[in-house]
């Protein structure tokens, strides 16, 4: 009988520590922004719903301008609306590197990158690509749609008249 007792206030202490640092764990936020089609208000709008982490939802049209973008540092899940047949419904027109995650300063880098996932959005009209992920831990990007996208003009890796 004294060793159940001891026993079960052995496991009783140890749920105690545990519950301070479970508490302490960050939680996964869900945001949802939704489009005004104002590069000043919709850029800063989406930055700071990926700034959090955890899943983003985008809805409506956003516009970016002709160089807006978002810097991805934390594990985000962003996706757009889509139809019944499931295309994407969402659209993010212009942007340079509309969404991205940069490389560290240190290299190589001390640990992986964030997990990001990019999914049901029209990306239209964005300066040289829309996505350009570097550095991240692990990417899955479906379901998304690219169209008129605009080249870059002059030397880039190496080649004249991109």
């Amino acid at each position: 009988m004294k060793r159940i007792l001891v026993g079960f206030l052995t496991i009783v202490f140890i749920v105690c520590l545990q519950g301070p640092v479970m508490a302490a764990q960050p939680e996964s936020y869900y945001s949802v922004v939704t489009g005004k089609g104002d590069p000043s208000v919709d850029v800063i709008a989406v930055q700071k719903a990926v700034d959090q982490g955890g899943s983003v939802e985008l809805k409506g049209n956003f516009d970016f301008g002709k160089d807006g973008n978002v810097i991805i540092s934390k594990d985000v899940n962003i996706f757009g609306e889509t139809d019944a047949q499931g295309a994407p419904v969402t659209k993010i027109q212009g942007g340079f590197w509309t969404f991205q995650s940069k490389l560290p300063e240190q290299l190589p880098p001390p640990a992986p990158g964030p997990n990001i996932s990019i999914a049901g959005i029209h990306f239209e009209g964005a300066l040289w690509t829309p996505i350009s992920l570097p550095y991240c831990g692990g990417a899955n990007i479906v379901n998304n749609k690219i169209t008129k996208v605009r080249p870059v003009e002059g030397t880039v890796f190496g080649k004249e008249g991109m």
